[in-house]
């Protein structure tokens, strides 16, 4: 199959393109604020993709940026990606949605969970869900919406948990963090390449969640990092913990 990524460069774009490329043919898309997608469109038409896959979205890795107003710039790529790709005829649209859009989880959440995003991020990845699934509709395109749970390993946002814990116990540096008593399902990223796999080879359509199934505090991924390195220079001060508890986070 011919496949067309955006967001090629980052943890799971790079993953995604890893693995598809051992049987597909690979088009990786740089989508930047500037980008002529006049231009962009002459060469992804006629590469002539079967899938195409969006997973470049610009911030939201970090507390400090999913509030902020440039989410919304992600809504405006992606309109221009779905006008780009209107013409070209029995696509499979691919695109990464974010367990985000549910909002402040009290309990795990299915695919018949109702969406109440509680910040910018998972209002723009809720719009943009919607968006994308009607203009599909229009186009005579299969939809397919993924939401991954927290992914990890390499290739994964220094800034994260786990390589920022990793990284204090290598280097000897003392981290501290909140009481981590939140509930967290955590996934291999190699895990959920295969799963996406699976999904395209069914040519499956609609909203799929992807997760472990299992539940985990933070604190208990915290503590076997520590365990595995031998290290004791992470510690949990209460005190940093944000007003309003959420106890399952996403």
């Amino acid at each position: 199959m011919n496949i067309a990524v955006t967001g090629a460069n980052g943890f799971i774009g790079r993953s995604l393109c890893d693995r598809l490329s051992k049987e597909n043919n690979i088009m990786r898309l740089k989508i930047r604020k500037n980008t002529d997608f006049v231009n962009l469109k002459e060469k992804v038409v006629s590469f002539n993709p079967d899938v195409f896959i969006h997973c470049g979205w610009s911030g939201g890795n970090s507390f400090s940026t999913i509030d902020s107003s440039e989410q919304f710039n992600n809504i405006y790529t992606g309109l221009e990606i779905l006008k780009m790709i209107s013409d070209i005829n029995n696509l499979h649209f691919v695109a990464l949605g974010s367990f985000s859009e549910y909002g402040d989880l009290k309990q795990q959440a299915t695919e018949q969970t109702l969406e109440k995003p509680s910040s910018l991020y998972g209002v723009c990845k809720n719009i943009y869900r919607q968006i994308s699934k009607t203009m599909c509709g229009y186009n005579n395109h299969k939809w397919l919406w993924i939401r991954p749970c927290f992914l990890y390993g390499p290739n994964d946002v220094q800034t994260r948990l786990i390589p920022k814990t990793i990284d204090a116990c290598l280097s000897q540096d003392r981290l501290s963090l909140d009481s981590c008593k939140s509930i967290v399902d955590y996934l291999y990223i190699d895990d959920f390449v295969e799963a996406v796999c699976s999904l395209l080879e069914q040519q499956s359509v609609g909203c799929f969640n992807i997760c472990s199934g299992e539940e985990y505090t933070v604190k208990d991924i915290v503590l076997q990092i520590l365990q595995e390195t031998g290290e004791e220079s992470v510690f949990f001060d209460p005190s940093k913990d944000r007003e309003g508890f959420q106890k399952y986070i996403c």
